[in-house]
Parts: structure tokens; sequence; C-alpha cells
């Protein structure tokens, strides 16, 4: 037996006077009445009459509501404006409302919306203060299907956003309440009865609602009415944060939260459905693949969401259901969306014509409805008798975002929609097609899937979906000619399309092929050949960490695996399809009837073997397979040669040995064309540049005319001037490219003949087979060839700086002499040149041990270098500035660690050199006092102690005075 509460303002008596509860059941607890005292009471709208007569009251909206007490107590009321108290004043109201202990529902497990116009409603106190015994609440009958179907008709552009925040009140933790500004307090309660008819039973037994408040903003209940001039602020965080509004009465709404799920549940609503809703909540609640399924077997066309959603169910359910069941499945599925809300097919009239009972609102929390109507629950989801075979358990997937149609209410996905409550992934259903047909190809007969092959194929002829492999035992001899007549214009337009992408090329090739290759008189063109191959060079070059021309280095001929390893990479769910691979096209190309095709592949990959940079071409042909052993071989020598490079025996080869097979491979006339000689040398040496060694042999193994005419001998003249300063090949390159013969004929650079020059001059300098005024020559010639190579200005640099270190070659007869070591003009001339980078590089060398090793051991050297290093003081002052450092911090701590029979030989050099040197060699060598010290206790040149430090010892390169009165 339901207890129930009366409340309303009463006279004077013992309970005292005011607005109190007039009428309790027996036994109620005064807790529970102090709890549910704020739920019970009402405010009238700001613009309603302040002394309404009684034609007036009943436009007073109703507050119906169900809320739940801190003790899960439910507490359904029905408050009603009654206009004047017992002493006349107005303001007064009356609630009567029912208590629900926790855990239990309402009798008979009624929902608490379907008691809204309820009979059982009392609008007075009982007389004896006493409220008669209630076993079961009569529902009321202004909610009818019929009803609620036409409203949901009416709000149609509401319902999918409505129904997407319902389910967030159930499926997240803190969601915001609802806001629902209404015309009146009924609309609200048909909005709730939509809301109940969606959720699985026991969550819409919880539901805790109200018609209208005037006070939005102190209500806790979930679903809330308003009037339009309710005390609401519709700023900006009540709309996106705090509520989730919708105004339908055309005001401001909160910005809607598409989902899949809403989508289709707002199309079974329009096309008068519910018991779908119903019997998918309690099965998996919020479940969009399953309910798009029960929909599409039904007839309800849904939007483009709600298909695709169907179609991934029916994806993991291919072999489940029968053969009518698919039929109508797929019937429904190819006929799209429906843009009426005022019915959808023949499903429409037949809900019309079954509702008109409020029986349907009966729903007890395990599923089982008091009435066997239209909204209790089948089994599976077939309408005949057989039991379902259907599992649905796992068969929704996550996703993102979901397309609209025209029509219908927004109903895209968000972004962030929990995959778990029914999002599918974003994408037209014709994707899913293929994947669907291959699915059902396999369990079904042609009259489930030649609807479903043609679908296929007119999609793919646009552009969406893939060509699958079942499709031709799909279709008929009879349709395959129908579609090839009927789509040869067509896909003969979209081959010739550049804008086609590639993947979708290679699906209009396969479904030509399909169709019949001359599709009735409209046979494929061959410009898909030529975008097949840019693509093809594309890919590849993009594997090999380089663009199509831009050369490929090592990365296709160093690791003996780089030309077979597939470019493989790890395709995005969201994206689109990838592009086809040469594995792909080859499948494609290499069957009949695409010869046009085959042939302008070829063509265009000759020619960028011809032209451009071979190396992509490498990978391309290596894995095409068969497609140029189907074409004709006299007509592609480049490919030839190309494809001899994708042929791997053994290890990795050097450039050398690589162009020597591919020559040998190339065989016939067409090793001697120059063309085909430049291809393959691109194939060996993709940077351009071989060593000197290789280059040297490939000179000497082909005959000048061909190098000549191949341009090659460019290339290697760059390979003489690039290699490293220490190759000894180099010069000798440089002086056969320099011959007679090849002279004038392709090495018409000056600037590279220039560089030859230099680069023989420089290995002159090094032996030492050169004429007074090599350095004033090289410096002008290197002037002559800047930009100059960093690798020949290093080899002129250090073999200048050694040669001025080492002096001319003497004779053996010849006697010894600063003069002969000191090459006094070529010195000269590099000082006056100034150069910073020739400075650096002779002090480099002259820092060197090898030079300090010459020094200790030749005494003329260590005379020579003391002379050199004294001379030109002032002709330039980088020159100023390497000397002194070279005096200081070279030349004095190496001389102090010679013994003296070296010292004395040195000054005697320098006293046969004439003038002053000896004296100044004795000036700037003066010995320390440790060394005099030294020797007279024996200890050697240098000795093994020595007294403190004196201004005689300071550190090379400082500067101090002598102390005054110290004696030398």
């Amino acid at each position: 037996m339901l207890r129930q509460l009366h409340y309303t303002s009463a006279p004077p008596g013992p309970d005292g006077s005011g607005f109190r509860f007039t009428a309790a059941s027996a036994d109620t607890d005064p807790a529970l009445l102090r709890l549910a005292e704020p739920l019970l009471g009402y405010e009238p709208p700001r613009d309603a009459p302040a002394r309404p007569t009684e034609a007036e009251l009943p436009a007073f909206p109703v507050a119906f509501g169900f809320n739940v007490l801190p003790d899960g107590t439910g507490v359904l009321s029905r408050t009603r404006y009654t206009g004047a108290d017992y002493s006349g004043r107005y303001g007064n109201f009356h609630a009567h409302a029912l208590l629900v202990w926790p855990g239990e529902t309402l009798p008979g497990g009624m929902l608490p919306v379907a008691a809204w116009e309820s009979p059982d409603w009392q609008t007075v106190t009982p007389a004896d203060r006493t409220p008669p015994p209630l076993e079961v609440l009569r529902p009321g009958e202004r909610l009818d299907l019929r009803r609620v179907t036409a409203f949901a008709r009416r709000r149609a552009e509401r319902l999918a956003p409505f129904l997407a925040d319902v389910r967030q009140l159930f499926t997240e933790e803190r969601a915001p309440s609802l806001i629902m500004v209404e015309e009146g307090a009924e609309e609200v309660a048909l909005w709730v009865a939509l809301a109940c008819a969606a959720l699985p039973a026991r969550q819409a037994a919880t539901l805790t609602f109200t018609t209208y408040t005037r006070r939005p903003y102190l209500a806790d209940q979930r679903i809330v009415g308003v009037p339009a001039d309710a005390e609401f602020g519709y700023a900006s965080s009540d709309l996106g944060h705090q509520f989730r509004v919708h105004h339908c009465l055309g005001g401001t709404s909160s910005a809607p939260r598409p989902d899949t799920w809403a989508a289709v549940a707002a199309r079974v609503w329009l096309a008068g459905r519910p018991e779908l809703l119903a019997n998918s909540a309690d099965e998996i609640p919020f479940a969009a693949e399953s309910l798009a399924a029960r929909a599409l077997y039904e007839g309800v066309a849904l939007d483009t969401s709600g298909r695709t959603a169907g179609a991934r169910w029916a994806l993991t359910h291919a072999q489940e259901e029968t053969t009518e069941f698919w039929h109508r499945f797929v019937t429904t599925l190819l006929a799209g969306p429906d843009t009426e809300h005022d019915g959808t097919g023949a499903q429409g009239g037949a809900a019309d014509a079954r509702d008109g009972t409020s029986e349907g609102w009966d729903r007890t929390p395990d599923g089982r409805g008091r009435a066997a109507d239209s909204l209790t629950r089948p089994a599976g989801l077939r309408s005949d008798a057989t039991p379902a075979r259907r599992d649905v358990a796992g068969a929704e997937t996550g996703g993102t975002r979901v397309g609209t149609d025209a029509g219908v209410a927004p109903t895209t996905g968000p972004a962030d929609v929990d995959p778990g409550q029914g999002a599918t992934t974003d994408g037209d259903v014709t994707s899913l097609l293929p994947d669907l047909l291959d699915a059902l190809a396999v369990h079904w007969p042609a009259e489930v899937t030649e609807p479903l092959a043609r679908a296929v194929v007119h999609a793919a002829a646009e552009g969406h979906g893939r060509v699958p492999e079942g499709l031709g035992a799909a279709l008929s001899p009879g349709a395959r000619a129908e579609l090839a007549h009927t789509l040869g214009p067509r896909l003969s337009a979209r081959l010739a399309d550049p804008a086609v992408a590639p993947e979708q090329l290679l699906d209009l090739l396969r479904l030509c092929r399909l169709l019949g290759t001359d599709l009735a008189g409209h046979p494929p063109p061959a410009a898909p050949g030529v975008r097949l191959a840019d693509h093809l060079l594309t890919r590849a070059g993009l594997a090999s960490g380089t663009h199509a021309g831009e050369g490929a280095a090592g990365a296709v001929y160093g690791p003996a695996t780089a030309v077979r390893t597939p470019d493989k990479s790890a395709p995005d769910p969201a994206a689109a399809p990838p592009p086809p691979a040469p594995e792909d096209v080859a499948a494609v190309l290499s069957r009949s009837g695409t010869e046009a095709v085959r042939a302008a592949l070829l063509d265009r990959l000759n020619d960028v073997a011809l032209s451009g940079d071979p190396a992509p071409v490498v990978l391309v042909l290596a894995r095409l397979g068969g497609v140029l052993e189907a074409g004709d071989p006299v007509a592609y020598p480049h490919l030839r040669v190309v494809a001899a490079a994708g042929r791997r025996y053994g290890g990795p080869e050097s450039g050398s040995r690589l162009m020597t097979r591919l020559t040998r491979d190339a065989g016939g006339p067409e090793a001697q064309d120059p063309s085909v000689l430049l291809t393959a040398f691109r194939l060996a040496w993709p940077t351009g540049s071989p060593s000197a060694s290789d280059a040297m042999m490939l000179l000497l193994s082909t005959p000048p005319a061909l190098l000549a005419a191949s341009g090659l001998d460019e290339p290697l003249a760059r390979a003489a001037i690039r290699a490293e300063p220490t190759d000894p090949e180099a010069p000798e390159l440089a002086r056969r490219l320099l011959q007679e013969e090849l002279r004038g004929n392709t090495l018409n650079d000056p600037r590279l003949r220039d560089a030859l020059n230099l680069l023989i001059h420089a290995e002159n300098i090094r032996a030492g087979e050169v004429e007074p005024g090599f350095t004033a020559y090289a410096i002008a010639l290197r002037d002559r060839v800047r930009p100059l190579e960093d690798t020949l200005e290093r080899r002129l640099s250090r073999n200048l700086a050694a040669r001025l270190l080492v002096g001319r070659p003497r004779p053996d007869s010849e006697a010894a002499s600063v003069a002969s070591t000191l090459l006094t003009e070529e010195l000269d001339q590099l000082v006056r040149s100034g150069d910073e980078k020739l400075l650096a590089t002779y002090e480099a060398e002259a820092r060197s041990a090898v030079t300090a090793d010459r020094v200790g051991r030749h005494p003329v050297h260590l005379a020579a270098c003391f002379v050199a290093w004294n001379s030109f003081e002032g002709l330039h002052p980088a020159w100023d500035r390497v000397r002194l450092r070279l005096l200081d911090e070279f030349l004095r701590p190496t001389v102090r660690k010679l013994p003296d029979t070296v010292l004395a030989e040195a000054e005697t050099y320098l006293t046969q050199a004439g003038g002053s040197w000896s004296d100044r060699w004795r000036r700037w060598y003066r010995p320390g006092l440790g060394r005099r010290w030294a020797r007279r206790r024996g200890g050697g040149a240098g000795g093994t102690a020595r007294p403190p430090r004196t201004w005689r010892d300071t550190d090379p390169g400082t500067v101090e005075a002598r102390p005054e009165g110290e004696e030398l």
C-alpha cells in the first residue's frame, strides 16, 4: 500500500496554521516529512494573474515530479495552484505526494512519468485528515503512444540532442541537469516519457524530474521543466557547463552533443517504434549498432550515422539471423535516409495504427510489460516466432565523429564520445559496403547479396569504397552487362579525370575488368598509367627517404634488403584508404584488358629512368613483378638497366662492380647508347660522386667518344676534384681527363678545367716538380677557381705549406745550406698574399710532429726555420702573428729539448748564411741558469734539476723586464 501525503495552507489547528502537512498515512516517519516538504512548494509563473478566477486556475502549470530523498525513498508528487486559501489570501497550492520505499517501484512496475494526470491524484485534503488506502496507482490517459509519437515529430529538431543529453545523464558521473523550456507542464511530461522509453527499465524508474519550477537554479532533478519567463539567466556557463538547456520555443539552447545512438533513437521515435528502444535498452543500454540493426530490419530509415552503425553490426553478425532478415536489412540499408519527420515508409502508418493505449508505459524493471502491446520486448531482432540466434555483446565499436543527413536534427557524433556508449566511427556507409558484401556472400544467397553488389559497383564508380574480390561472384552475367552499359561512359570519364586519387584509379580499373574491358564501347583510357607511375615513384621516393627526382643516395643500393623491403606504414583507422602499393598495381595491370594502361605506365617509368632520378624506379620495378616482362623488352632499354639494378646477387656491390654488371646486363646495341650508360652511372652512384679509383676504372673501360657523348667526363672530373686530399688516384685522373682527346668535347666548363689544373699543380708541388713562382701561380689559379671544393683546398694548402717547410729537393752532390733549404721567394709570395687560411695551414703544418722531428734531426732545417720566422717582419699583420707564435710557442720549446751539438751545428749554418743571423740566434737563444747548472753537475743537456725560475726562463711568448743589476 502506498503512503500518501497532502500539503497545503490550513487554518489554525493542533499542528499550527499556514502551509503544513494536512494529511499523511499512518506510521509515516516525521523525518521523511521534513525531507519531503521542500520538494512540494510552488511558485506561480511571474506573468500569472495575481488574483485568478476559477476559470483561470486550470491554466497554471502543474508541478508534477519525481524525487529521491537521501535515504533512497522516492517522492512522486503532483502540485496544483489553488488560488486563495482559507483566509482569502492568494498564493495557496495543494500538493499530493506518494512515497516509494528504497529499492522498490510503483505498484506493477509502473514508471513514475506514467502517473501524469492519473485519476488517483487528489486536489483537496481528505476530510478526516487520513488518506484513503491506495493499493495501485492508475496511469494517466494523456501519455499514450500516439500522442507521444506525435509530440516527438513536432519536436523533431530537438529530439536527437535531447536523447544525447539523456544518455549522458546515465553514462557520466557529473552530467548537468536538463532544462526544458516548454509551453506547459504536459509538454515537459511528454519529454520525460520520451526519455523513459529509451532508457533501461531500472534507470527509467530512477529518473528524477519536475514538469514545472519557477527557479531552476534551486531544482535538484535531472530533468527540469520551466516556462519561458522562469528566473534563468541563459549565461554561457548555464548553457555549456551547469545545465543542458533545450529551449523548445525558439530561444537559446545549449550546443547539441552529437551522438549516434541518439540519432538512431530519434529516428526510431519518429517512426513510432519505441518498442525497439525498449528492447535494445534492456539488452545493451545505449548500443547504437544493435539498435540500428533492429531499426533497419523493421524498415526504419536511418541517417548516415545510423546506417553506418547498422552496417558495422552486420559485419560481426553476418553468419546469424535468416535470409528474410538480411533481405529486409539490406533493402532498408540501401534505401537511404528518410528526410520526412511525419513517417518513415510503411512503418510510420503501422505505428500510428498500433498506438492509442497507455499501457505501454507500465514497464517493470525486469523488462516485462503488464500488457502484450506494442512496447513489449521480443526475444531477438526478428519478428517471427523462431528463437533469435544473435549475440549483441561486444557489438559496439568506439569512434569519433559521424555524419548527418538533410532534414534530420543534428546527429553528428562528438570527438569525445565514449566508445562504450554507442558511438561509431566516422565515414559514409558506402565505404563499409564492400566488407559487408564479403561477409554476407559467404553465408547467404544471391537474392541477399546482388542488391548489395549493385550498390558496391555504383559506389566504387563514384570513388566510394573498394572493389571486393567477391563482387564478381555476386553479380550475374546479365547484371554485369547492364552495369557495364550504364556505367561505361562514367568510368571512362573518371579514369581520365586528373582529380581522381590513385587508390580510386586502381579500384576503377578493377571495376572495368570485372564488368568487361570494353565497357560497352567505352574502354579505359591510357591516362591512368601515367598517373599510377607518378604515384608509385613518389611513394618509392618517400620510402627511401627522398622525393622522386632528388636522388636516393645510398638508401636504395646500400643494404641488400633496401630494394626488397616493402614500404609499409601503420594505417590510421580514421583516415582514408591507403594509397596503392606496387603489388596492388601489378595485380591489376598484369591481367588482360589493361594493355594500354600498362604500356603508359612503363613508358612513364622509362622516361624517368632516362631523364630523371632512376633510384625510385628501382624500388617500383622491384615490386611490380612481371609487369615489365609483359611489355615489349626492346622498347624499354632503360627499364632493363633499372630492373638489373634491383636484382641482387649476394651482398652489397661497389659502384664500379655494379656499373660493370649493369652495362653487361643491358646487352645488345643499347649497351653502347650514351643515355643508357648515363642511366647505369646514376644507378651505380646515386649521388653522382664516385671515388677517384672508380672514376679511373670507368674512364679506362669506356671509349672516349662514348664517354664524351654521355656527358660523363664532367662527373668524373668532379670526382677527381672532390677526392680526399690523400687520394693518390685523383691527380692521375685529372691528367687523363685533360688529355687532348677529351679537351674541347664536353669538358667546356672553364672553372672545371682550372680546378683539374690546380689539382695537378698541387700534386706537382708535393712532388717538388715545380718551377720558381709556384706559390703565386697556385694562389692565382685558386682564386680563379673559387668557390673551391673543400677537399681540393685542403690538398693545395697542405702540399704548399709542406713544400715551404721542407724546401726544394737537393741533389746528393749539393751541400746543405740555409739558402738551399729556405724558399725565400715562395715564402715571400705566401706572406704577401695575406691569405689567412693558407697561413693557418702553414702554421698547423709547422707545429706538427713531423716538423718537430725534422728540426731535431737536421740542424739546417732548424736554422732555416729560424731565418724564415724572423723574416718579412711587418709585411703583413697575419704573418707577424703566425711567425711570433711559431717562434715562441713551437721553436723555443723545441730548441730547449735539443742537445748542444745540434744547437751548435744550427749556429754554424746560420754563420754560413751571413749577415747577423748568428748574433740574432745567440740573442734569441740564451741558455738559462738551469741548463748551465745542470752542465756543471754533469746532468746532460737538459739536466734533471734546476734552480728557481729567472727572467731568462720565462714561458715563450711572454714579455718580462730583466731585473736591474743582473749580469748576462
